[in-house]
């Protein structure tokens, strides 16, 4: 077929050329080195293999850069592509050894240097959180302290629904108070009739020689148009505004107590759920002691071939132990999701929770100085209640609005006279000027309306009766409730100097250097357990003594 055999001889020369240079090149290249086949059909294998292992049922894309694209649903991961067979370290490059060749082909298959990425795009609060994680994290803890969970805190539902109430409010407030103000109007008018809009009227009679004269004089034209703007100032119903304007002034400062207490309330919630979250993190490592004491207790038990009965109630005590260690591990888990919904950070977040400094305690007088004699004491004023109390401050506005809607009630005894004054351009009555403007007052009044307003007055008279009561009965509440703040201010402040004072004894017979072994560690937990319990307390008990001060 062909003529020529000169082609086919360059082509087999070449082959065999090729074919002594790749076995000499195989001869020269160390032990374990990949050859140039496998260095380009491994990456292929790798990039199935590792795709297998990045997503299951999703949809995989190779992006630039030779990272996977995975789509499943909405989601999407990249996942970065490398050598799987290089080492422990997937994303690591392999090192070529000194003194050898790393590549003796013309072309350079040695993967690029890749780094870790996740999902993306990255939140920004993941990114801010993870940032904040020290050098003691390095297992993926979180690490935050109090200031920072309370500056984390997010705006719960009730806290917005709070604050659109104040929103409503005070715009109602204002609405309300432009009613002083004089209202400018406009209005346009026009009409067209079907008929003649007035009448015929005869000048003479009919006689023989002269017909009857007669005239059409139009009342109205059959094209009417009238135009002009209008300004109305009430006077006699400013005072009807001055009471509506004190009712909406006390919703405002109703709905503002309710947004403080939601506000007080979410910190509140902030800063007990990390102390619970410290306290069970302290349990659960006490559990975790108890459960190393009963396994201990347990092999030493099955060594030394002590009585069945004794090796049972081991037994026993080892699965109490461990079920105490697993009520703990679920009640941080539980407490680590609520401060996590509460701060905003990640839900699968693992926190590791630095503890907050020392409360300061307020110093009392020492039993050791030399007592003075007992004078007559000056008349102490009593305590203020709570004054950010939500219900009093309600009860208080709610006197407030009834009084006001009392005088209102007396006010529809009063004519309502308006002044007003306009202009007017009209096309619609021939006989009055195209063009005028006016000026007067308008008053209105009820002679009789069968005992309405005489039964209205009444019935705000007996609301404003009982929001008194109301009022007297929450101060007595709130009276009731700062006298037992001070006794729990004062126990919690003992319990707490107890407390701290057994977790500095604990941590002083606990060494450093080296285990203290499961039983010192369990009592040190169980000492700074106790500790931030009685913390949580103090701190609670002197936040709410501080509101009933009137502070912040």
């Amino acid at each position: 077929m062909f003529t020529d055999r000169r082609p086919l001889r360059a082509f087999s020369v070449i082959f065999a050329v090729l074919l002594l240079s790749s076995a000499v090149a195989a001869q020269d290249k160390p032990a374990g080195a990949p050859g140039p086949s496998d260095v380009t059909t491994r990456p292929i294998l790798n990039l199935e293999r590792f795709a297998n292992q990045c997503t299951v049922g999703a949809d995989l894309r190779v992006r630039p850069g030779l990272n996977i694209q995975a789509t499943t649903g909405a989601d999407t991961q990249v996942c970065p592509y490398t050598d799987l067979q290089t080492g422990l370290n997937p994303l690591a490059r392999p090192t070529p050894e000194k003194g050898t060749v790393a590549q003796d082909g013309l072309f350079d298959f040695t993967l690029p240097r890749m780094k870790l990425v996740g999902l993306i795009p990255p939140s920004n609060r993941h990114e801010s959180s993870m940032a904040q994680a020290g050098p003691g994290s390095a297992s993926g803890a979180l690490r935050i302290t109090l200031e920072e969970a309370l500056a984390r805190a997010v705006a719960t539902h009730a806290l917005v629904a709070a604050s659109a109430g104040v929103s409503a409010a005070h715009f109602r407030h204002k609405a309300v108070q432009s009613d002083y103000f004089p209202k400018v109007g406009a209005y346009l008018v026009n009409i067209h009739y079907n008929k003649f809009m007035g009448d015929t009227f005869q000048l003479f009679r009919r006689g023989i020689i002269f017909p009857t004269v007669t005239r059409a004089v139009p009342l109205f034209d059959k094209d009417q148009t009238f135009v002009g703007p209008t300004v109305t100032q009430p006077l006699t119903p400013l005072f009807k505004v001055r009471e509506a304007v004190l009712i909406a002034k006390a919703d405002e400062q109703i709905a503002r107590a309710k947004a403080n207490a939601a506000s007080v309330q979410l910190t509140a919630d902030v800063e007990r759920t990390y102390f619970d979250l410290l306290i069970a993190q302290r349990r659960q490592s006490e559990a975790g002691a108890n459960v190393e004491i009963a396994e201990r207790k347990l092999q030493i038990a099955s060594s030394a071939a002590a009585p069945v009965d004794g090796v049972v109630e081991r037994e026993a005590a080892l699965l109490e132990a461990k079920k105490a260690l697993l009520a703990a591990s679920d009640n941080v888990a539980e407490l680590t999701n609520s401060l996590t919904g509460l701060t905003g950070l990640p839900e699968d977040a693992r926190l590791e929770l630095i503890p907050p400094p020392p409360a300061p305690i307020e110093a009392e007088s020492s039993p050791q100085q030399p007592q003075k004699p007992q004078q007559a004491a000056p008349p102490q004023k009593p305590r203020p209640v709570i004054a950010l109390n939500p219900e009093i401050v309600e009860a208080e506005e709610t006197v407030v609005k009834a009084k006001a809607a009392h005088r209102l009630a007396k006010l529809e005894y009063v004519p309502d006279a308006v002044f007003t004054g306009g202009y007017m351009f009209q096309t619609g009555i021939p006989a009055l000027p195209d063009d005028f403007s006016w000026i007067g007052v308008i008053a209105t009044w009820t002679i009789f309306d069968f005992f309405k307003r005489e039964r209205t007055i009444k019935e705000r008279g007996a609301q404003v009766t009982m929001a008194k009561a109301n009022l007297e009965m929450v101060r007595a509440k709130a009276a009731a409730a700062t006298q037992k703040m001070v006794m729990d201010l004062d126990r919690t402040r003992r319990i707490l100097e107890l407390t701290r004072r057994v977790a500095s004894m604990q941590r002083a017979m606990t060494p450093r250097d080296q285990d203290p072994g499961p039983e010192a560690r369990a009592a040190l937990a169980r000492a700074e357990a106790e500790m931030f319990q009685a913390e949580l307390d103090y701190r609670m008990a002197h936040a709410q003594m501080n509101r009933a001060e009137g502070d912040q």
